[in-house]
């Protein structure tokens, strides 16, 4: 009788440590599997704001360009422009979803802020440059839009709140 108990005793003890087992193993599970989602998470918003980063700052490009080619435009080159606007703006809607999708609030504010101000460049140039020029205007269209909407100021807090929200710092940054 008391082998059977002492077997009976063996079997529980056997039992609790592997239940205790398998519980430690699939809370690890559980950690990795949360670890695991938080990196996608932080890979996926680095993406999407370098996405968006370098979308704001072709746009930025595609403005300076335009403010080159001033009123010397022809017609291909304003049907250039108006293509490129377009793409633009498409870009930018997708870059404004894809932001508030990751967020946080802060950036998706950022975002919107710096690519606000650079549609407001935008239409301003687009403008000048389908009407005709006044003869006794300069070649191009130098006029400080860039600096009138404060679009320097506004991708440099989208920039830096994007370093903020990944937590990088100023000293982080790679040396040129």
């Amino acid at each position: 009788m008391s082998a059977l108990l002492a077997a009976g005793a063996a079997l529980a003890a056997s039992l609790i440590t592997g239940i205790l087992t398998w519980l430690a193993g699939r809370s690890q599970l559980k950690q990795q599997s949360l670890d695991q989602q938080k990196a996608r998470i932080e890979q996926l918003r680095r993406d999407t704001y370098a996405r968006c980063g370098e979308h704001l700052m072709a746009y930025l490009a595609q403005l300076n360009n335009w403010t080159v080619l001033g009123w010397n435009a022809g017609e291909e080159d304003l049907r250039d422009v108006r293509r490129g606007a377009t793409e633009l703006r498409r870009e930018g809607l997708s870059c404004t979803a894809a932001v508030s999708l990751v967020g946080p609030l802060a950036m998706v504010e950022r975002f919107q802020d710096a690519h606000n101000r650079l549609l407001s460049v935008e239409r301003k140039l687009v403008r000048a440059l389908t009407i005709p020029r006044p003869t006794d205007e300069p070649s191009d269209l130098k006029f400080g839009y860039l600096d009138t909407y404060g679009t320097d100021r506004a991708l440099e807090a989208f920039f830096g709140e994007a370093r903020a929200t990944l937590g990088f710092s100023e000293i982080d940054e790679p040396a040129p």
